[in-house]
């Protein structure tokens, strides 16, 4: 797990959040995301500033909490109610995120790639799943080598422009695809975009 990444996320969102479970197990959470700390040592406020190499002007820009898990999230790594999400191979641009559509069963959600991206270049698949809290509020927990080691809540990026663009998109396709099944020629096949073309010009 390259650390580095959730420490990005937490300068990021501007929160910085220390955990403790009931194993004793630190966390370490931007306000929208938890990881277990396996393997490092405590850390308190200080340290953490000082090991990650926050300047002053930087550490004043951060909210630093230390609390209790939160019971309502299962942090084991097998829970009863849990399962599997289906990954949507699309990604979606949302502003500065690139959003990783999961089918679930409350429908459709979206997970920020940024959350996945410590553990990039790990030999064990990461695996997504569908966990729901206490109060029955949806959220993921990934796991690597079936080990958890995030859980993360879902990006509300569901709204009316949202899904209008999506359609808009649909609607293009369509179009594209109907055009390609009737050996309508493209642009390119025209040389309207052609660079060789373009150049002689």
């Amino acid at each position: 797990m390259k650390i580095k990444k959730i420490v990005d996320l937490c300068r990021r969102n501007g929160v910085a959040q220390i955990y403790k479970d009931k194993t004793d197990t630190q966390w370490l959470g931007d306000g929208y995301a938890l990881y277990p700390l396996y393997g490092i040592p405590n850390l308190n406020e200080d340290e953490f500033f000082t090991t990650f190499d926050f300047t002053a002007k930087q550490r004043n820009k951060m909210l630093f909490a230390e609390r209790k898990f939160p019971e309502v999230y299962c942090s084991s790594d097998f829970c009863a109610d849990e399962e599997r999400c289906q990954e949507h191979t699309l990604k979606i641009p949302f502003g500065a995120r690139l959003l990783i559509p999961y089918t679930t069963r409350d429908g459709i959600k979206f997970l920020d790639s940024a959350y996945v991206a410590p553990f990039e270049g790990e030999d064990s698949e990461i695996e997504v799943y569908e966990r729901k809290s206490e109060s029955g509020e949806m959220y993921f927990a990934i796991k690597v080598g079936m080990i958890l080691r995030a859980i993360v809540m879902p990006f509300n990026a569901i709204n009316e422009s949202f899904v209008d663009k999506i359609k808009e998109i649909y609607l293009l396709c369509e179009v594209s695809l109907q055009n390609k099944n009737n050996g309508i020629p493209t642009a390119k096949q025209l040389g309207v975009f052609d660079d060789k073309n373009s150049e002689e010009e």
